[in-house]
């Protein structure tokens, strides 16, 4: 007869390094497997440009998130060096690009230009109207989706011997309870987030 499995929720100083990294795990995941579809997107023979903007755009943001803001432990931007130091500069190119492009518009990769339609000789002359030229850049093109899909590897890896080397210290306490405390400990609630508290910073245990 196959053993049912319920949980209880171990509330200890120690549990939110451990729940902390599996987010970041998770999310440096997500970083791999959008790098991977937005390669992917990349190599048909007609790209759609809303999907690649919008990959390139997941990418960077998940990758920053693991580094900066929120109320989960960071990793630290010296793990970028201490992992392969040839992506250090890489990693202040994507914060650089999240800053001031994606999530802002600041640098010079997006240019509007508001401009006159004219006709050109040999054509009479003659005004045509308004227009508004200039561009913007996407993202992230091929090479450097590949370059960040290896780099948030390589977090990945590191991130996960931290977590399992900590999971391992955390089970030496568990095992140190009685098995009746153990049961004793309430279940997990269940995960139902509130959106109209969007805007509020969940609390640290």
């Amino acid at each position: 007869m196959p053993t049912v499995i319920g949980h209880r929720q171990l509330d200890l100083p120690e549990t939110q390094l451990v729940s902390d990294l599996y987010g970041v795990i998770k999310d440096l995941a997500s970083v791999s497997e959008f790098c991977q579809r937005l390669v992917d997107a990349f190599d048909v023979d007609s790209p759609d440009l809303h999907l690649l903007d919008a990959l390139a755009t997941a990418c960077v943001v998940r990758y920053c998130r693991c580094f900066e803001g929120g109320v989960r432990t960071k990793l630290d931007p010296d793990s970028v060096r201490a992992v392969d130091p040839r992506f250090a500069e890489f990693h202040d190119y994507l914060f650089a690009l999240r800053q001031k492009h994606l999530s802002h518009s600041v640098n010079e990769f997006e240019a509007n230009c508001v401009a006159v339609s004219v006709a050109e000789p040999p054509s009479p002359p003659e005004i045509r109207g308004i227009t508004v030229v200039g561009g913007r850049v996407a993202g992230l093109d091929r090479r450097t989706a590949l370059n960040l899909q290896e780099l948030a590897g390589k977090l990945r890896e590191a991130a996960s011997a931290r977590y399992e080397a900590e999971e391992k210290e955390l089970r030496a306490l568990v095992d140190k309870m009685s098995i009746d405390k153990v049961y004793q400990l309430p279940e997990p609630r269940p995960f139902e987030p509130d959106w109209k508290r969007a805007g509020r910073k969940r609390r640290r245990k």
